[in-house]
C-alpha cells in the first residue's frame, strides 16, 4: 500500500506536539552528514530553536557524520 504525504499536512505544529503527547511517544531526528562540520551547527541550532524550544516537537537529534 503506497501512502503519500503532502508537507502541509504536517503544518500544524502544536497540533502535532498535542498527538504526541497523547500517544505518549517521543520523536527522535536522525541527520546524516558527511563533512558537513561547517553547516551542521546552524542547522542543529535552528532545529533547536523551533523544534526543541518552542514547539517541543522533537526530543532528540542525533548527528551521524559519516566523513
Amino acid at each position: 500500500m503506497l501512502r503519500n504525504f503532502h508537507h502541509l499536512d504536517f503544518a500544524d505544529l502544536p497540533a502535532l506536539v498535542a498527538a504526541k503527547e497523547a500517544a505518549g511517544l517521543r520523536i527522535s531526528l536522525c541527520i546524516p552528514t558527511l563533512n558537513e562540520e561547517g553547516t551542521i551547527a546552524r542547522v542543529v541550532s535552528v532545529l533547536k530553536a523551533e523544534l526543541f524550544d518552542r514547539h517541543r516537537l522533537l526530543d532528540e537529534v542525533v548527528v551521524i557524520d559519516s566523513g
